[in-house]
């Protein structure tokens, strides 16, 4: 899949966006002052292997949300935070083997990327686990803040300020203790494999920016259908709403209301006050008919 812009996620809440285009076989790399977008501008966004952890679990389920549940269970002893503050995301199924790549990304930081896509009108656009792309064997760049190195055709990411001996291991564990790191750019880089062979996508890139515009949209059409009920409510009960004086201490109450008086103990002065300003606001009817609507709205 091809798109109009990409762009390379930071890795932490508060980092820059960096973006590019890729025409005529050439990219072209855009300041973020000038990435003119809107809803449909095509774009994909590459999430820092750094920043996606990768487990490959079995994960036997009958439905996707047993499966999440399932494997979240499986990587819970490997993270490093409390699974409520973790988004995860399943990779396909395999035709023939149950295990699954999970992708667990900190559930804060995934809220920034979104929120920072959003901000240039592109929250439309899939974020790509960059450990998901399949990279060239032998493979070992620098991107400056984080090391991509090649591992059974997918990516495994290492922090460059890790220690040598740290590094020198997960290196030699790639089989890459003769590769030649290689720095490069990271959307140049990225890109091309993409269009090659796409990477997964994280959920709720898109869809958890949707699903707060759903949720804020079912909001608003809850709220107007309670309002809506409550009128109709009110209506009937003020169709049929006492025009006089009734039983009990109602003309105790509404005289009180009138006259701004002090009914029987306890007072109930903040009725008493509420009611003559309903009084003064609704002219129509008698003032027992007002304090009837008064008290069903009380």
């Amino acid at each position: 899949m091809k798109a109009d812009l990409y762009i390379e996620l930071p890795s932490v809440p508060d980092g820059p966006l960096r973006l590019a285009r890729w025409r005529g076989g050439e990219i072209e790399h855009v300041p973020l002052g000038r990435a003119a977008a809107n809803a449909r501008t095509k774009a994909i966004a590459f999430a820092p292997a750094i920043c996606v952890a990768k487990f490959r679990v079995p994960v036997a389920a009958k439905s996707e949300s047993e499966a999440r549940k399932t494997a979240l269970y499986a990587v819970e002893d490997d993270l490093a935070q409390p699974v409520e503050d973790v988004h995860l995301t399943l990779g396909p199924k395999g035709k023939m083997d149950a295990a699954r790549d999970v992708y667990i990304v900190d559930r804060r930081l995934m809220r920034a990327w979104t929120d920072a896509l959003a901000a240039l009108n592109l929250d439309h656009a899939p974020i790509i686990a960059e450990n998901s792309l399949r990279l060239r064997q032998g493979a070992l760049l620098d991107f400056g803040d984080r090391l991509l190195l090649s591992h059974d055709g997918s990516a495994v990411a290492a922090d460059p300020a890790w220690p040598d001996e740290a590094l020198r291991e997960l290196i030699s564990a790639c089989g890459l203790g003769n590769a030649r790191r290689t720095s490069a750019n990271a959307l140049e880089t990225l890109i091309p494999l993409q269009t090659n062979t796409p990477g997964i996508a994280l959920e709720g890139a898109d869809g958890d920016a949707a699903r707060r515009r759903a949720g804020k949209g079912l909001g608003r059409w809850l709220f107007a259908g309670a309002l809506a009920l409550a009128a109709v409510a009110f209506a009937v009960y003020a169709s049929g709403a006492a025009r006089t004086i009734f039983v009990g201490d109602s003309g105790e109450l509404v005289a009180a209301s009138f006259t701004v008086g002090i009914p029987h103990p306890s007072g109930y002065p903040l009725y008493v006050l509420l009611g003559k300003l309903w009084t003064l606001l609704l002219p129509w009817g008698s003032i027992a008919w007002r304090m009837s609507l008064f008290s069903a709205c009380f």
